[in-house]
């Protein structure tokens, strides 16, 4: 499964439209419709990451696993 997928699956179990999540990930004009062809940036992926509230690993498919991780707190106490 490509990033676009991943983002269009988790978008779309979260009620958002690509457009929508563009625009709250403060991204440029069709910027998640462009991944089609051409890798994201990190920052513009951590961005997507952080509104759907999963991890950029797993937009990337390196895991399964949708949670963000560890908080800083829990870093913390380690």
């Amino acid at each position: 499964m490509s990033v676009l997928d991943r983002v269009k699956f988790i978008s779309k179990n979260r009620g958002l439209s690509l457009l929508s999540l563009n625009n709250k990930a403060g991204l440029g004009k069709n910027a998640i419709y462009k991944w089609e062809k051409q890798k994201p940036s990190a920052e513009n992926l951590e961005k997507v990451a952080v509104v759907l509230g999963v991890s950029s690993d797993y937009l990337l498919g390196k895991t399964d696993d949708t949670s963000r991780g560890k908080k800083s707190a829990d870093l913390a106490r380690v």
